[in-house]
């Protein structure tokens, strides 16, 4: 709880869980993206879609939580995690890079195939194979 500093604002709320049992929390509220976040994960419903890379909650941590000396639970809202960025980068570049690859092959491929002389598809044997050793054909 050292390194978030002073909070601009706390205030005190009291929510049910799914027993019915109450926990007093003690939300400290910093601004920015995290505190909607918090509480979003405080209210126990969380979208689908924040789990997705396409939405900026799956960037962010948990939010943390510690149980103070009279028994109420401090809140602090999620910080955001650089390491799942560079990770989710690497990994949707190397899908794009792998797609382009398959792309740039594949048309060179049809291009390919119709720039020989005798007009023969890549997969067609050759017009004279009588001295040809290959079995592939």
């Amino acid at each position: 709880t050292g390194r978030y500093g002073a909070p601009r604002a706390t205030q005190r709320q009291s929510f049910r869980g799914p027993a019915g049992t109450s926990t007093n929390y003690v939300v400290n509220r910093y601004g920015g993206m995290g505190d909607g976040f918090m509480m979003g994960y405080m209210m126990g419903s969380i979208p689908w879609y924040w789990s997705m890379p396409f939405h900026p909650a799956f960037y962010f941590s948990r939010p943390y939580t510690h149980t103070n000396p009279d028994g109420s639970v401090g809140v602090y809202p999620p910080t955001f995690q650089w390491g799942t960025l560079i990770i989710t980068l690497l990994v949707v570049g190397g899908i794009a890079f792998i797609l382009f690859t398959w792309l740039r092959n594949r048309r060179r491929r049809v291009q390919g195939a119709f720039a020989g002389s005798d007009g023969s598809q890549w997969n067609e044997p050759p017009s004279d194979d009588s001295g040809s050793k290959s079995s592939f054909y």
